[in-house]
């Protein structure tokens, strides 16, 4: 994502150029047809135990393979390992039959239909038609491209946003590890709404995605209906019900309501002023620059994963630093170009 094209000046015949980085990943998303259950990234890196994942909890299913690609071994470790028994605890907690089907796009990479199936037969996979990916996929309905852009947008704030080296975008990316990788596609996957993917199933099932838009309503979502009284012009309400709801109680609180005398009302509101004087005292609390932030949002995070705190908290604190990393870029003042030279 680093400019390949520079200029040079009227002194230079040629500028010094850089080899591209090839580090690399592959990701592979999974969820159901509603979006209210997203299964864990499935990530390929080319280091089987990186160093960068010490005493971490990964948000995500890692697995590594020297071209980080997703070999036939990988794609059934999966299946067996993380797929069947997500969809088994997430169809249990809903009280569905354990059945499941998962689609797949017609790879030949992929195992057979006979081995893609639970030891019961109740979960299994089926394949697209060839040649179809781009049309009916759902994941290929800008699910992918929404998580590649969203993970774009992270890593080239966080590289702008890096104080200690400056202009040096090339350092700066290196200083991104494999565990920043997998943290930030981690969050920009939980960041795809459940709207998206019901979407992305438009062109394959046009109308289960009817159904959805007619059943808004979430797993775990509590609705608050308002409570509705109907009048008639025929109703009539008597004297003491206006006073009733006009007084917010009921009559028994009524007269039980104490009643001031003129010493007590001049007592309160004296006690009331005095009480105002002291909160004036207090000077409101200096305001925290984004700078300040992302510094302190960072030392937490290297705190909670020293401390193998949960993915859940860590990914929490790394969302609080990214949206301080955007505070910082764009309250920065952009640079003249008269300053570029000397």
């Amino acid at each position: 994502m680093l400019p390949d094209h520079t200029l040079v000046s009227s002194t230079e015949k040629a500028a010094p150029g850089r080899k591209i980085m090839k580090e690399r990943v592959t990701f592979m998303p999974c969820a159901n047809a509603t979006g209210n259950h997203k299964l864990r990234l499935l990530v390929v890196g080319k280091a089987h135990k990186p160093r960068a994942f010490k005493s971490v909890t990964l948000p995500v299913y890692y697995r590594g393979q020297k071209n980080a690609w997703v070999t036939r071994d990988l794609f059934l470790d999966w299946f067996n390992t993380e797929f069947v028994p997500s969809v088994r605890r997430h169809l249990s907690s809903i009280n569905f039959p354990m059945e499941a089907v998962l689609l797949l796009d017609n790879c030949p990479g992929h195992p057979s239909v006979e081995e893609l199936r639970s030891e019961d037969g109740k979960i299994f996979a089926m394949f697209l038609p060839p040649n179809t990916t781009a049309r009916i996929q759902p994941m290929d309905q800008n699910v992918i491209q929404n998580i590649k852009l969203n993970y774009r947008k992270t890593l080239l704030t966080n590289i702008l946003a890096d104080e200690e080296n400056g202009n040096d975008l090339v350092v700066a990316l290196k200083k991104i590890n494999l565990k920043d990788v997998v943290f930030n596609l981690a969050n920009c996957w939980l960041s795809v709404s459940s709207h998206l993917i019901k979407m992305s199933w438009k062109n394959l099932s046009p109308h289960l995605v009817a159904v959805n838009e007619t059943t808004e309503v979430q797993e775990g979502s509590i609705i608050f209906t308002p409570l509705l009284v109907k009048l008639t012009p025929n109703t009539v309400i008597s004297e003491d019900e206006i006073q009733q709801w006009a007084s917010g109680g009921c009559d028994e609180e009524i007269q039980h309501q104490e009643i001031l005398t003129d010493d007590e009302i001049i007592q309160a509101v004296t006690k009331e002023d005095i009480e105002k004087e002291e909160d004036e005292e207090f000077l409101p609390p200096s305001k925290v620059s984004a700078s300040e932030a992302t510094k302190a949002l960072t030392t937490a995070i290297e705190w909670a994963e020293q401390n193998v705190e949960s993915c859940e908290e860590v990914m929490l604190l790394r969302r609080l630093r990214d949206k301080a990393f955007n505070h910082q870029i764009g309250a920065s003042v952009q640079k003249k170009i008269n300053q570029y030279f000397k």
